[in-house]
């Protein structure tokens, strides 16, 4: 799950848990990136095979979140698992978008600035 929270001061922080599988630990890799001499921001992430940039931040205060739920199908007699949905969010200080992910379409999510 991840939430996202403009607090009075009108900053806006970002939070995730993850509840994965135990068995998938042996799969996950943190991502330092740094390329000195650029402008480029230095990037750290968690991911897992086959996923690029799936929970991270970078040193200019921008973060990322995914969550992916699965749907289990059968096939031949066997399970089979996919990502049938998911959730985005992106923020920084003072900003944040999240956008929902399904078979169906993308919705856009707008933050509650209700006190």
């Amino acid at each position: 799950m991840s939430v996202v929270y403009k607090n009075k001061t009108g900053d806006v922080l970002l939070a995730q848990n993850w509840d994965w599988q135990k068995e998938q630990a042996a799969n996950l890799f943190v991502c330092h990136i740094s390329l000195p001499g650029t402008n480029l921001p230095d990037v750290s992430m968690v991911t897992e095979g086959e996923v690029i940039g799936k929970i991270g931040f970078n040193s200019s205060g921008v973060v990322v979140c995914l969550n992916a739920i699965g749907e289990k199908a059968l096939e031949s007699g066997s399970v089979i698992g996919t990502a049938g949905s998911g959730n985005i969010l992106v923020s920084d200080h003072s900003k944040a978008l999240g956008s929902e992910l399904t078979s169906s379409g993308i919705k856009e999510l707008q933050l509650n600035n209700a006190s």
